[in-house]
């Protein structure tokens, strides 16, 4: 079942930096269990009470009208692309450039994305442990 926002599913990935690996994964919120799958992932994950949270919170036309990319690329940096579908709706397509931590003016672009990118950012560091063995942040 979609959320309360109409978000059935999230596609998110992130390419660049000095390596150019791809890393991504999908979370699925249009089914009776919402859950994450990536690589990281043994099936689905399910979703913790407080990303359900986190992702029924986004506003779908303040996303909309967020300017594409969020922020300038930096040299030698991550690109992080985000597409979020919406029940009866064209996705919405989000790009933002980080090495580390969001940029705190994304969050007035886009209310809702800094939470989003720190979330990504997990994920993408959970999938990155997963490939190299390394123990999961």
């Amino acid at each position: 079942m979609a959320l309360a926002n109409g978000l059935t599913a999230v596609e998110f990935k992130r390419s660049g930096g000095q390596f150019f690996l791809t890393l991504g994964g999908t979370v699925d919120l249009d089914d009776s269990h919402p859950g994450v799958r990536s690589e990281a992932t043994t099936g689905v994950r399910p979703l913790t009470d407080s990303e359900r949270t986190m992702f029924a919170e986004l506003d779908q036309a303040k996303l909309r009208d967020a300017p594409a990319p969020l922020n300038a690329p930096h040299p030698d940096g991550y690109q992080w692309d985000v597409t979020l579908s919406f029940r009866n709706e064209p996705p919405v397509m989000l790009r933002w450039y980080m090495q580390a931590t969001p940029d705190p003016a994304m969050e007035a672009k886009a209310p809702g994305v800094s939470a989003l990118a720190v979330w990504v950012k997990r994920e993408v560091d959970r999938i990155w442990a997963h490939r190299t063995g390394a123990p999961p942040p």
